[in-house]
């Protein structure tokens, strides 16, 4: 990447628990998990290396490249890859540096969750919607450490994993062709509003053949598909602190203000407000404005 300090770093190259490259803001050990807040203030580069455990990371602020063989993943925002144990791979750090959560699983988890389906071949995505709001909650979870907190936390990664594992065996090869066009019409227009009827139109299909293969193929419907669009937005927007709420709910395709409170509090766990409380920095906190609650 341009203008990025290349370092390769001599440690280690296979990292014990709770052993990362850059500087570690917070670190918590809780039952048989590993959290841990990291920080790379600049660009760089690592050499290829692995971890000895399974772990989940979650972008928090800033840009990084992770690389696994032939395989590169440009992380944005908010969005969340699982690693196996032992995975090796290497990362550039992009030129403002990053800032990221990440959640090491210790082989207890992992045993438990093979009493339901396969974890071991789990897909190297990065993944957003669901799995980025549960993120989202252990990530303020894990800042919040009170007396309750583990009891969330354990809670909150039983449902990441089930997610994880749901998501990966839904993976159907034989979606039709047309279907990423239906992707591409909903990420252009979630924020105007469009109908099956349109999408139908623009793909040559009866609407309802989109409506049964989108379900089919994404899980979830084409409503709940655009509901994610406008939060995904939405979220990103809110950690610009200098963003007002109402301003963030307009242009992400809600009605109003209140909207927007109601269908982020349904969909990710928090209001807006408490998202955007659960991420301030010492980059200062954000705009103060009430909330409209339902």
């Amino acid at each position: 990447m341009s203008g990025t300090n290349k370092l390769v770093m001599s440690q280690p190259k296979h990292l014990s628990p709770g052993q990362y490259y850059g500087e570690i803001l917070s670190n918590q050990r809780c039952c048989d998990l590993v959290l841990t807040e990291i920080r790379h203030t600049q660009g760089k580069s690592f050499a290829t290396h692995s971890h000895e455990l399974a772990f989940f990371s979650l972008l928090l602020d800033g840009s990084y490249t992770e690389r696994c063989g032939r395989k590169a993943i440009d992380y944005k925002q908010l969005m969340v890859v699982y690693r196996p144990s032992g995975m090796t791979h290497s990362d550039e750090i992009g030129r403002s540096g990053v800032r990221l959560f990440n959640v090491e699983v210790k082989e207890s988890w992992l045993e438990r969750m093979r009493q339901y389906g396969p974890v071991d071949n789990l897909s190297f995505e990065p993944y957003g919607g669901e799995l980025s709001w549960l993120a989202a909650r252990l990530y303020r979870a894990f800042r919040d450490k009170d007396p309750y907190s583990p009891l969330a936390i354990e809670g909150l990664i039983l449902e990441m994993l089930a997610t994880l594992n749901r998501n990966s065996s839904a993976i159907d090869k034989q979606a039709p062709g047309w279907l990423s066009r239906v992707r591409d019409l909903l990420h252009s227009e979630y924020a105007n509003g469009i109908s099956i009827s349109r999408i139908a139109d623009e793909v040559g299909v009866h609407p309802y053949y989109v409506s049964k293969a989108f379900r089919k193929f994404q899980n979830q419907t084409i409503a709940e598909y655009i509901q994610e669009l406008r939060i995904n937005y939405a979220s990103r927007e809110l950690l610009k602190s200098d963003v007002r709420l109402s301003d963030v709910a307009l242009a992400a395709g809600f009605t109003d203000q209140s909207h927007m409170t109601r269908i982020f509090k349904r969909v990710t766990g928090m209001t807006p407000g408490a998202f955007r409380s659960a991420f301030i920095t010492s980059h200062g906190p954000p705009l103060a404005e009430p909330e409209s609650e339902p």
